[in-house]
């Protein structure tokens, strides 16, 4: 029963593959001929052959050489018409939009043809001819030619008085010249009025070529297929497409085999084959690793390295012994040590645990857009309702920008819903401080200054003393001098004064400081209400817990 069934398998599948090939080598015969003709210049022709290569195998660079050859033969409508198929069977073709602009254009000249049906080459309407060639009599309803006569029936001469035809000519016997009355040449009409007709601009479309076909396959199939690199992939062989002209590479990418680069050159007029055996890898295992909660990191060993990818994963790691770190917000980290081989089934799956949860809420005084931290990390800016928290210890931490800033270590409960009632104190004014130590400095520079004077008019005294120049007791130095000297001191006491007033004013601290208290701890508050029977009375108890 088992062999039969196999051959009736064998009987099935075999001819979908017989057929598969001969639908490729049909399209590929066909496109070769519609290539040759279309070098020949039989564009329609090739048209034909493209289009049949697209019923063997319906490939998008068909439709768009058919489109190519119709548009050299300036049959802009079936042109559109297969480039419009070659974009819905296309949609993500990199050419796309310039087929689209190319459509416009070619709507343009489909305009300009119809509106041409009827009119001579050189844009006039044809002449009417009676079939000998003569232009047809104008005829009155009775069939006689109608005459052109003056109310008394006769004829109108253009005479002038003496019977003769009059000349028109100017005094000087020159004919005039014909000018409007501002003396400009009147604008040029046509019979009817109109002015002539001002040729339209020639519209010219780009260059195009037709597009080569590539078709790629591998041994085992099912490999995904890149072009250059990583970020462009084609799709999973067997893939058959149109690639740009130009050198390109092609990158195999299979399940436990090794990735093959392959260099190729596609030029605008030729179907490319390729096949590739693809050889195993020894030197990598593929890793399936997944967890119950979709989208968690995976991170080698730590997270400073950055995660390879996040869960359902799968690649290639080298054999041996591995370190993983799996995390996903809201739940534990895990930590684990692998093991991979190569040629084995390398899948690793993981429940992730949710995170023990509590909640605190943040008021109070003053705190209005205070930043709020736990550990470090702001989680909110104040005021804060029912902020979820991991449980455990903490050290959280309050402050504004011109207030005092406070701390407190909270001990957080699984399911708490803890209230903090903050109280904001302003921090101390250093103005004062900044200003004494402004005032020390400067008054240090004074006394340093004007003791430098004094010391150079003392020097400057004894100096005329030992070279006998005469002195005199009322000698101006000696009183700017001592005056000198005396303002210098009292500069030096002042400095002195403002760095100590200085330094107080930076290091009290005469407010109150802020604070953090507890209010009612919600998670764990609990009512009971309990019915009590004694002998002389009856009621209820009522407990409140927090």
């Amino acid at each position: 029963m088992a062999r039969l069934l196999l051959f009736i398998s064998f009987l099935l599948v075999v001819p979908v593959s017989v057929s598969h090939a001969g639908s490729l080598k049909k399209a590929k015969e066909n496109f070769e001929a519609g290539q040759a003709l279309f070098g020949a210049g039989e564009f329609k022709k090739a048209a034909v052959r493209f289009l049949e290569a697209w019923k063997e195998k319906p490939m998008a660079a068909f439709l768009y050489n058919a489109a190519v050859c119709y548009e050299k033969i300036e049959d802009y409508e079936l042109a559109k018409k297969y480039f419009i198929e070659y974009i819905s069977a296309a949609p993500k073709a990199r050419n796309v939009s310039s087929i689209q602009a190319r459509i416009r254009l070619l709507d343009k000249l489909i305009k300009i043809k119809k509106e041409s049906v009827g009119k001579k080459p050189d844009g006039k309407t044809p002449d009417v001819k009676k079939p000998d060639g003569k232009t047809p009599d104008v005829k009155k309803p009775d069939g006689k030619t109608p005459d052109v006569k003056k109310p008394d029936g006769k004829t109108p001469d253009v005479k002038k008085p003496d019977g003769k035809t009059p000349d028109v000519k100017k005094p000087d016997g020159k004919t005039p010249d014909v000018k409007k009355p501002d003396g400009k040449t009147p604008d040029v009409k046509k019979p009817d009025g109109k002015t002539p007709d001002v040729k339209k601009p020639v519209i010219i479309l780009p260059p195009i070529e037709t597009q080569s076909v590539v078709s790629v396959s591998c041994d085992p199939p099912g490999a995904e297929l890149y072009l250059n690199d990583e970020k462009n992939m084609l799709g999973k062989t067997p893939w058959e497409g149109s690639i740009p002209k130009g050198k390109h590479i092609i990158i195999f990418k299979h399940k436990g085999f090794q990735t093959v680069k392959k260099e190729i050159s596609v030029t605008s007029n030729r179907f490319m084959e390729i096949f590739v055996s693809l050889t195993k890898d020894t030197n990598l295992a593929w890793v399936q690793i997944s967890t119950d909660v979709p989208d968690a990191f995976i991170y080698p060993g730590s997270k400073k390295t950055g995660p390879i990818g996040k869960t359902p994963w799968s690649g290639f790691l080298k054999p041996g012994a591995h370190k993983l770190l799996i995390y996903r917000e809201g739940y534990d980290e895990i930590y684990k040590d692998i093991v991979v081989k190569v040629g084995e089934s390398n899948q690793f799956n993981y429940n992730l645990k949710k995170t023990p949860i509590s909640f605190i809420s943040v008021f109070g005084k003053n705190v209005r857009n205070a930043s709020v931290k736990i550990d470090g990390r702001t989680i909110c800016v104040a005021p804060c309702l029912k902020i979820p928290v991991k449980s455990g210890k903490h050290r959280m931490r309050i402050s504004k920008k011109g207030m005092k800033s406070v701390e407190k270590g909270i001990d957080l409960e699984p399911g708490d819903h803890k209230n903090y009632n903050v109280t904001l104190n302003s921090a101390p004014n250093r103005t004062g401080a900044i200003t004494a130590y402004v005032i020390g400095l400067g008054s240090i520079g004074g006394a340093v200054w004007l003791g430098g004077l004094s010391k150079k008019m003392e020097d400057d005294y004894k100096k005329d003393i030992q070279n006998g120049v005469p002195v005199y007791s009322n000698d101006s130095r000696l009183q700017d001098g001592k005056i000198y000297s005396i303002a210098a001191n009292a500069l030096y006491g002042v400095s002195a004064l403002a760095f100590v007033i200085a330094i107080y004013r930076t290091f009290a601290d005469s407010g109150p400081d802020s604070t953090i208290d507890q209010t009612i701890n919600i998670g764990t508050t609990s009512v009971g209400i309990t019915p009590y029977f004694s002998g002389e009375s009856s009621g209820v108890s009522l407990t409140v817990k927090f």
